[in-house]
């Protein structure tokens, strides 16, 4: 949407979304445990 601040993109996709009634949610990232990639490398 815009190129720039990181605060203003944030603020341009909240007003996106508000403008189409959506909500998000913001979950911490993790990195996967060796059970969970198992087979991706096969």
């Amino acid at each position: 949407m815009e190129k720039g601040s990181l605060s203003v993109a944030i603020g341009a996709y909240a007003r996106a979304l508000a403008a189409v009634d959506c909500e998000l949610q913001v979950v911490p990232a993790v990195m996967p445990t060796l059970d969970e990639i198992e087979g991706m490398f096969e």
